[in-house]
């Protein structure tokens, strides 16, 4: 990747750069991400436990975006909240096709859940995500997005 065909990354991570043991791999790949892109975006998408917090310095061309942490972070009545995050998820097309393709696991409740609770945050963070390249201008044709998580 020398011709910097990608100019800008953007990284999603679950509490980077705030966390000291948590995806702190990341400190070495910054290295070389830095050699290859001009601009270099880090979005982490939970809090991260304040024992742990660390505060990393980087260079000019790396921006940490907080606006996926605050707007996840967000926290409203219990129920409220649950109706938010879940019905999504349970009316997605998607919760379905899980759904089907793990039949017999479906009668098993902790496996609902877990479908609705990553569902839920993958169509929050979805959502966010098409907010975010609107309202940044962001060009797709030269910004890689990179993620190991929501893989």
């Amino acid at each position: 990747m020398n011709n910097k065909e990608n100019k800008t990354i953007i990284i999603f991570t679950k509490t980077y750069p705030y966390s000291k043991v948590a995806e702190s791999f990341l400190d070495s790949e910054i290295f070389y991400l830095y050699k290859e892109f001009d601009e270099i975006i880090i979005i982490p998408t939970e809090y991260v436990n304040s024992i742990e917090i660390v505060n990393r310095c980087f260079p000019n061309n790396i921006t940490i975006d907080l606006s996926f942490l605050e707007e996840l972070g967000k926290k409203h009545h219990k129920i409220i909240n649950l109706i938010m995050q879940i019905l999504p998820a349970f009316c997605s097309k998607y919760f379905y096709i899980e759904i089907f393709s793990i039949l017999p696991l479906t009668f098993h409740p902790r496996a609902i859940i877990s479908i609705l609770f990553h569902l839920s945050k993958s169509l929050r963070i979805q959502n966010l995500l098409k907010s975010y390249i609107r309202g940044n201008n962001i060009d797709l044709s030269a910004t890689l997005f990179y993620t190991y998580w929501l893989s």
